[in-house]
Parts: C-alpha cells; structure tokens; sequence
C-alpha cells in the first residue's frame, strides 16, 4: 500500500468580517450573516447562501467586502468547487492585493487541482506579505511534494512547525515525504510526534505502520495499523 499523500487537503481558513458593527445590517438576516463568518458550525452551502447573501446586501466594501469573498470560496472549496472557490478569491485579492490569507487559500485550491506551480506563486506572495504565515510554508510544502520536489518540501514543512510547533499536518506530511524517501526512522520520528499532537489522526497511525512494516516491525506495524483502523475503518482498504 502506498503512502498516504498529503493529509486532508491544503491549510485553508475563514476571515473574521471585522471592523462590522451590526451584522444584521450587511445581510438579508442576523442567521445569514453567522454563517457567513462561520458561526455555529454551518455547512458549506449554508456558508455560501450566507456570505452570498452580505455580498448582494451591497453595505460592504474593501477589506470587508474581501472577507466575505474569502470566507465564500472557502465553502466552495470545501464542497470540492476548486474553479469557484478560486473566482472569490480573486475577487477578495482584487479588493485587497494585501490579503495573505486569500493568497494563501487560492494556494491550497490550486494545489488541489494539482496546478502545483501555481499554487507555488500564491503562496510565494503570500508569504512575500507574512514572512511567518505557517499555513502558507505547509501548503507551498504540499505543492513541492506534489512536484516530487521532496527536499524543498521538508524545508518548507520545517517552517511551517517553526512557526507553529503544535502542527500536526505538518509533522504528518513531513514524515511522509521522509518515508517517500526511504528514511523510515526519520519519518516514524514524525509519526509519532503527530500522534502526541492529535492521538486520532488516523493517517500518522496507519502511514507508521507502513514505515515500521519497511524496517521489519511485523508486530508494531499491525499494531499501529489496528489503531488507523479504530479510527478510520475504512483506511488503507
């Protein structure tokens, strides 16, 4: 079985609308508005209906109006409408070259498209405009490994956990892309680290059983393959 690519797709976020006193106000109700900034756990088409409804109320502009745009493509992006979602974000960039963030989520819809150069250019820029952005070093991270680029990946996946120590996706790719390269230890080392972080991410468990079935660990590859499948039943099948 091979190794598991990537984790669960590229590092992508929601802006807070700030600055906007009644929410009301901007949209065609309080409700659409929530779900527009992502309150009370909305789905992805709730988020659309909502921040497509603050765009049309038209109250918006600038910075703000770039969030919205934002925050939208973000729910296209996670109902796979790669082609959508980059349209807004083009539409926030244009209302605010400067957004690091809508660099950063147009990366990780292009990566995902597999137009890994791309998505390299974006999160160049985005990273031009936040020198510590670490969503940005992971995703750039993606686009290398997608290159086979292997080493810039790990240079990248290193500052991504520089910046935040706690990233559990990063130590997760990271370790693939060591084991992509035959360093089975260094890539458990990573594993492991993930699994500290986040004890159900099933991908560090069931890609560590693949790396310890590499270094002739029968029994700790079942076992960590047991403890994958715990989680995801599904995985590796």
């Amino acid at each position: 079985m091979s190794v598991t690519a990537r984790a669960f797709g590229g590092a992508i976020a929601l802006a807070a609308i700030a600055g906007v006193a009644s929410s009301a106000a901007h949209a065609q109700t309080k409700q659409e508005f929530n779900w527009c900034i992502g309150e009370g756990n909305p789905t992805p088409a709730q988020k659309i209906t909502g921040c497509t409804a603050v765009i049309q109320a038209g109250k918006l502009k600038g910075k703000r109006l770039a969030f919205t745009f934002s925050n939208r493509g973000v729910a296209y992006y996670e109902r796979g409408e790669y082609d959508r979602a980059i349209q807004d974000f083009e539409q926030a960039i244009a209302l605010n070259p400067k957004y690091a963030l809508a660099f950063n989520n147009r990366c990780a819809a292009y990566h995902d498209k597999g137009e890994y150069d791309r998505a390299i250019q974006d999160c160049n820029q985005a990273l031009k405009l936040n020198a510590k952005y670490a969503d940005a070093f992971f995703n750039r991270g993606l686009s290398f490994q997608g290159k086979s680029q292997y080493d810039r990946a790990i240079q990248d996946y290193n500052q991504a956990i520089k910046f935040d120590p706690k990233y559990a996706d990063a130590l997760f790719n990271r370790g693939n892309t060591y084991q992509v390269k035959g360093q089975y230890d260094r890539a458990i080392q990573n594993y492991d680290q993930a699994i500290k972080l986040n004890p159900n991410h099933a991908g560090a468990y069931y890609n560590r059983s693949l790396a310890k079935k590499q270094k002739g660990d029968q029994a700790g590859a079942e076992a960590d393959l047991a403890a994958a499948r715990k989680i995801n039943p599904n995985i590796g099948r």
